[in-house]
């Protein structure tokens, strides 16, 4: 073997060998993609150095001597240890970390400045892959979402961008039915006489997605509260539902899922890193969803969560799904 293919090879077994050393405190799964690498989603449990989904004295020891030079980021057994240092969110990891760390442990503080965002009704957090950021999730009582009709680029307050949308009579209209409170506010295309995956909050509080064609003619609307119109990721199936393949292909997107055992929407958005439908699917199934459709994407992918912009879309867009 040459020297310069057993240091390629040498590289790839500690490139392998360090996909599994992430921080995986709270959901996990792995599961094998098409070139054999573990994928693994991940709620980030800030301050956590060590991987072992606590935050205590070992975590201080293993920053301090980070900072010392002792040791450097590779003797660190967390991929993502940028991430989970950075306890005031600004992208460096120094001594103020070091200090927020301290007093967190002391019980001078009980939450990281890089955390304050989650401290209102309505949890975020940061999700992705094989130590990687994709984007954030946040998790809403499913009976608090609603859809607005906004035909706006830049929207004002928390919101995620909503259902497809296009032009009819050379009006911008919904390409699928939005449902607020038993009101159908919007239907589908005419000429769209196909079932796809439709998002439904039902009044007494249960969620379920199924492929629909006319909601107003196959459902109750009066037992509704909310609904709304995308692809179904469980089975996903974009021929089936006349919606393009590329639809799936790696882009900015969002998407919203439902976990029964928490009995909570979580709304992704994936605005950090492009993700492909497949590896949503995944990180949805390894946040506990059992159902969920994807949204718009692409130009039209926005997402403000607590305030804190994720990311505006490239264009005016029809229609957003609120929480508050």
């Amino acid at each position: 073997m040459k020297k310069s293919d057993f240091l390629k090879t040498t590289i790839c077994i500690l490139i392998i060998l360090s996909i599994g050393l992430i921080n995986v405190p709270m959901y996990s799964f792995s599961q094998e993609d098409s070139n054999d690498s573990q994928i693994t989603a991940f709620r980030i449990v800030y301050g956590d150095l060590n991987g072992d989904g606590r935050v205590n004295s070992i975590d201080l020891t293993i920053l301090r001597r980070y900072l010392l030079e002792i040791i450097d980021i590779n003797d660190i057994p967390i991929s993502n240890f940028s991430i989970v240092a950075d306890l005031n969110g600004d992208g460096r990891v120094n001594t103020t970390d070091y200090t927020l760390l301290k007093r967190y442990l002391l019980g001078i503080i009980d939450i990281f400045p890089v955390e304050e965002s989650n401290s209102s009704d309505f949890v975020t957090y940061n999700v992705g892959m094989n130590g990687l950021v994709h984007g954030k999730v946040i998790e809403v009582d499913p009976r608090l979402l609603r859809n607005e009709i906004v035909n706006q680029r830049y929207v004002q307050g928390d919101y995620v961008n909503g259902t497809f949308f296009g032009s009819q009579n050379d009006q911008v209209v919904s390409v699928g039915a939005m449902v607020n409170n038993g009101v159908l506010i919007a239907r589908r295309l005419e000429h769209d006489n196909v079932a796809r995956g439709t998002f439904i909050v039902y009044t007494n509080g249960t969620v379920s997605v199924k492929n629909i064609t006319d909601i107003d003619k196959e459902e109750n609307l009066s037992g509704i509260r909310f609904a709304t119109t995308g692809f179904n990721l469980f089975p996903l199936n974009l021929q089936g539902e006349w919606w393009p393949t590329s639809y799936a292909d790696a882009t900015f997107r969002t998407v919203l899922g439902y976990n029964p055992t928490i009995n909570k929407a979580m709304i992704f958005s994936f605005s950090t890193r492009q993700t492909s439908a497949n590896q949503a699917i995944q990180i949805l199934q390894g946040l506990g969803c059992t159902m969920g459709i994807g949204l718009d994407g692409g130009g039209s992918t926005g997402a403000r969560f607590n305030g804190e912009n994720l990311r505006t879309p490239g264009r005016v867009i029809h229609n957003v799904i609120r929480w508050n």
